[in-house]
């Protein structure tokens, strides 16, 4: 953050900065806190001013079910960390599977979209946090690929 105040003093025309504690406050519509875990707490919940949190920060929630709850109680669509992030490991996937290609690791990562579809479907449809789904969609791929390696 220093930093970021000393290039904005030397090129007051080309940016303005926000202090970090203070980023979540902003009117946005999507907050994506990066880096920085358990930014989502009793705090800072009640002062975010947007329509969804979608980051690539680890354990964004302080606390899962607290400030899961506190996000959906505040109709804040959240994303959890695992799912909007998971670029990085299915690029390592391919990279193990071999010979690794660029294609396939942007074709296996496109469907991100598809599976942050489907989470706030399953949301909205039990009313359970997103937390909670995404990990019941994990585990739901971990029995399906077992029962595949098993059959095979």
């Amino acid at each position: 953050e220093e930093r970021l105040q000393q290039w904005a003093q030397a090129h007051p025309e080309a940016v303005t900065v926000t202090p970090l504690a203070e980023l979540h406050c902003l009117p946005l519509d999507i907050y994506a806190p990066c880096a920085m875990g358990a930014v989502l707490n009793s705090t800072t919940i009640p002062e975010l001013n947007c329509q969804a949190v979608v980051g690539g920060a680890n354990n964004q929630l302080e606390d899962e079910t607290l400030h899961g709850q506190m996000l959906q109680e505040r109709g804040i669509t959240y994303v959890p960390d695992f799912v909007a992030n998971a670029g990085g490991l299915i690029n390592i996937s391919v990279e193990l599977d071999g010979p690794y290609t660029e294609k396939e690791a942007y074709a296996r990562t496109e469907k991100i979209y598809a599976t942050c579809c489907t989470l706030l479907e399953r949301v909205a449809a039990t009313g359970k946090l997103p937390q909670q789904v995404a990990i019941e969609m994990g585990d739901e791929r971990i029995a399906a690929a077992r029962a595949q390696a098993n059959a095979s």
